[in-house]
């Protein structure tokens, strides 16, 4: 069964978007299906509570993200016309007035009279009933998969957790599935009626299959244990492979998830089921505790700069503290004074960024502090080519570092609210890989290739 949004195409422009061009998007589509031989293409207005009764095949497919997009009520927009051009040539198909909608799987307040706790039991309740039709309809030869690219997060008095993602696991596990892979894909673009929502950059692709009837207990200790020692390599895995911090939490919820329904049953001190929400706080605590630790492999100047960050910002702060700041992180106070990652008078202390290195004229930085502040703000200023330029003076080592301690610092501004440094963070990690292609390129130059760049 195919489904999609109803496009408002200009059938006079000849741009993307246009009639032409989506027909020519449609046609390559079908020719591409891995189909042959003569067949019977079939169109059914149904649900998919409906649809998979009685059929066994191949299920991938993207869920609804709770309560993100009401597509009944998008569709009636373009529904009432097709309606008027289309009801003799697809008499069924048509019958009704409008769209059906009571089956929706959404979260919609408005439906139930404004009541959040029914509209909630309403999705949770009929995507429970839909993943279990779907591991029925699914052929066992295959494993089923579900892309999930949607990003809500709640915080609680215990952590953080999210809604949407609880649902969606909290049904998976009860359908009598288990996860056995994750896959993070680039699926979305900017543009569309996902723009501004709370969707992410990359998909998470859920690779499931059924549940053996017993697969093992384990206690909470023991689930801990298991993400400690696993997730951290799952995350460097996501990072390395160019992961955006924006979805780096979302998506290292996938291989948490694939620990946790390792077992029959998480149990609790008191001999209690533990729960999706209780698991998905462990596994942020995990990733909080991953992206600490690589802390340890920075520089000094740059350790005693993020605990500074940590608590300040960019703003000042008082000198005695900053003194004490260094003193624990084993760094002479002059030292970081010299090197321009702080500036200090009148009592007060701020760290430095690259808009200083350049209106100072103080040359290359030299701390992975001061190599990151320049380097997010080469690419907000003057793009992609000018970045591999600074970054092509950089030995890898450096380079890791400062792509290590931009994700630290994504963590770090999303906790503080500070948005605009969470946009330069993520923004620096996203450009990342295309950047580095041209790195290497920019590094094959005599130049750069003698190491006359920076020392």
């Amino acid at each position: 069964a195919f489904y999609g949004d109803s496009p408002e195409a200009n059938p006079f422009s000849g741009s993307t978007g246009s009639w032409d061009n989506s027909l020519e998007h449609v046609w390559k589509a079908i020719a591409a299906l891995p189909c042959d031989g003569p067949g019977e293409g079939r169109v059914e207005q149904t649900t998919m509570l409906s649809a998979l009764d009685g059929r066994r095949g191949l299920i991938s497919t993207d869920p609804p993200y709770y309560d993100t997009f009401d597509y009944s009520t998008l569709a009636n927009l373009f529904y009432v016309w097709q309606r008027a051009a289309l009801a003799h040539i697809w008499p069924s198909f048509y019958g009704s007035m409008l769209t059906p909608s009571a089956e929706q799987i959404v979260s919609s307040p408005g439906r139930h009279d404004g009541d959040r706790a029914a509209a909630h039991e309403h999705f949770e309740s009929l995507l429970a009933e839909a993943l279990v039709k779907m591991r029925d309809a699914q052929d066992p030869r295959f494993p089923l998969t579900i892309y999930y690219g949607y990003q809500q997060t709640s915080r609680t008095a215990g952590g953080r957790s999210s809604t949407a993602w609880e649902a969606l696991l909290e049904g998976i596990i009860g359908a009598g599935l288990r996860i056995i892979s994750t896959w993070p894909l680039r699926t979305e673009r900017p543009e569309g009626v996902k723009s501004g929502s709370n969707s992410l950059a990359t998909s998470v692709l859920l690779v499931c299959r059924p549940a053996p009837a017993d697969h093992g207990l384990a206690s909470v200790a023991d689930f801990r244990r298991t993400l400690r020692a696993e997730l951290p390599r799952a995350i460097e895995l996501l990072q390395e492979g160019g992961i955006a911090p924006v979805d780096l939490a979302q998506s290292s919820i996938g291989p948490g998830m694939e620990i946790f329904t390792r077992y029959s049953k998480v149990m609790t001190p008191d001999g209690g089921r533990m729960s999706v929400r209780a698991a998905l706080e462990a596994i942020n605590d995990v990733l909080d505790e991953s992206l600490s630790s690589a802390e340890s492999d920075l520089d000094a100047h740059t350790r005693f700069a993020l605990t500074w960050y940590a608590t300040h910002g960019l703003t000042a702060g008082p000198y005695g503290e900053a003194e004490s700041v260094s003193k624990s992180r084993n760094v002479q106070f002059s030292e970081l004074v010299e090197s321009g990652v702080i500036e200090a008078g009148g009592g007060k202390v701020r760290l430095l960024t690259a808009a200083d290195y350049v209106a100072g004229g103080r040359g290359a930085p030299h701390s992975s502090w001061g190599q990151t502040q320049h380097a997010m703000s080469l690419l907000a200023e003057d793009g992609e080519a000018a970045l591999a330029g600074f970054l092509s003076g950089l030995s890898v080592r450096q380079r890791s570092a400062v792509r290590a301690l931009a994700y630290r610092l994504y963590q770090l501004d999303v906790s503080a609210d500070r948005s605009s440094e969470a946009n330069a963070a993520n923004a620096l990690v996203t450009a990342w890989p295309q950047v580095i292609l041209e790195t290497e390129a920019v590094a094959s130059t005599p130049d750069v290739a003698e190491g006359r760049l920076f020392d």
